[in-house]
């Protein structure tokens, strides 16, 4: 099982915010906190005192953006998304941006079947590899 790590969590949250379009203040009041405690879990271990997004907040930012789900968020299992989404995020992880132009669609996915094969084994793997076939 993946280990909690805020820095981690902090890149998805990034990734995340972006897919979304909002600026740092507009995510703190979508998911109705404070934008000093957004920007410490945003900020990872880099900020004074780093701690874990509050589920409740999290559990918002999941029906914000149809598809997320709070296993991709806090552990970062990009199998529990739809693969459309889990593309775009492993993109905005790496600081593209899939929708500028000359964006290699095709790469991207090839990378997001590299991150399912190394998270997933066996059944679980099989299934994964399905719904990029399928896809």
């Amino acid at each position: 099982m993946a280990r909690l790590s805020v820095d981690d969590i902090a890149r998805r949250l990034r990734a995340v915010r972006a897919e979304l379009g909002l600026t740092k203040p507009q995510m703190a009041e979508a998911l109705s906190v404070g934008r000093g405690a957004y920007y410490v879990w945003e900020q990872g271990s880099s900020a004074k005192k780093p701690n874990f997004p509050a589920e409740e907040a999290m559990v918002e930012l999941c029906e914000q953006l149809p598809g997320l789900t709070l296993d991709y968020v806090y552990r970062g299992r990009l199998q529990t998304l739809p693969i459309m989404l889990g593309v775009r995020l492993l993109a905005r992880e790496a600081g593209k941006d899939p929708d500028e132009p000359g964006f290699d669609h095709t790469e991207a996915r090839q990378a997001w079947g590299a991150s399912i094969a190394e998270q997933v084994d066996g059944a679980e793997r099989r299934s994964a590899i399905a719904g990029l076939i399928r896809a």
